[in-house]
């Protein structure tokens, strides 16, 4: 849902607000997204902003990542300078990956996050545990820019020949997912692809199989069947695939 506004202002900044609540009505910190916007709307016009659009997504986990469309139109249409203006960080995710995704997301459009509850930086508001998830991910971030040529030339071979599944049995590899219009299509799947990102990173900064298994576990990144943890075998499987695509280029 966006709904269009505009203050009369000579300001240059412009704003983008989002809000969000949890599907849990009564949980701790929850406010409802219309006592979130007009706080927002009230910031930005005490501080000179002109609020291009307003987001908001109802009863939404903040630990979700696939179902978030009004966070990523949100992002999409930050520009040089802008601002995503939100109540509390909170709102944007309650999970160190999330919230890492996001900030890079803001900050390769150069635009910058404000809460209009007074908070300092993302990090400062983030538990020593989320903090700790954070670091890890960031060890990565430069290997994840190196990858990402790798990753686009190569995703048509992690489906095989063709994108044609070739039987209703057949292993889905990991990486990939089925097109969500065409059962029979094998198209890939970006969030998996991004956690092979992670592994192979902790695999070239020479961890072990199990201590990467243990890595994922801190990050709270769990296997395709939720409720189920990593096996060693899996993660060999995709390390030696990945390392098989790198000999081929």
């Amino acid at each position: 849902m966006i709904i269009q506004n505009e203050y009369e202002t000579t300001s240059h900044t412009r704003a983008v607000i989002y809000a969000r609540f949890s599907p849990r009505p009564n949980a701790e910190g929850c406010q409802s997204n219309k006592q979130q916007i007009e706080s927002c709307e009230a910031y930005a016009k005490k501080h000179g902003m002109r609020v291009c659009a307003t987001f908001e997504e109802r009863a939404i986990s903040g630990k979700e990542i696939e179902k978030r469309d009004e966070l990523w139109s949100a992002l999409s249409m930050l520009e040089d300078n802008w601002v995503l203006l939100v109540w509390k960080f909170d709102r944007l995710a309650r999970d160190g990956f999330l919230h890492y995704t996001i900030e890079r997301e803001v900050l390769k459009r150069k635009a910058r996050i404000i809460s209009c509850s007074g908070e300092g930086c993302i990090e400062e508001n983030l538990s020593p545990e989320e903090n700790l998830k954070l670091g890890i991910i960031r060890l990565f971030s430069e290997y994840e820019r190196r990858l990402i040529s790798l990753r686009t030339k190569t995703a048509l071979r992690r489906l095989s020949a063709t994108d044609k599944r070739m039987s209703a049995v057949q292993h889905l590899r990991y990486g990939t997912k089925l097109h969500p219009k065409d059962p029979d299509r094998v198209v890939p799947c970006e969030h998996e692809l991004r956690i092979i990102d992670i592994i192979m990173g902790l695999h070239d900064e020479g961890q072990s199989t199990r201590k990467i298994i243990k890595s994922l576990g801190l990050l709270g990144i769990g296997p395709r069947k939720a409720g189920k943890q990593w096996s060693p075998r899996t993660i060999d499987r995709i390390i030696a695939y990945q390392l098989s695509l790198r000999e081929e280029q």
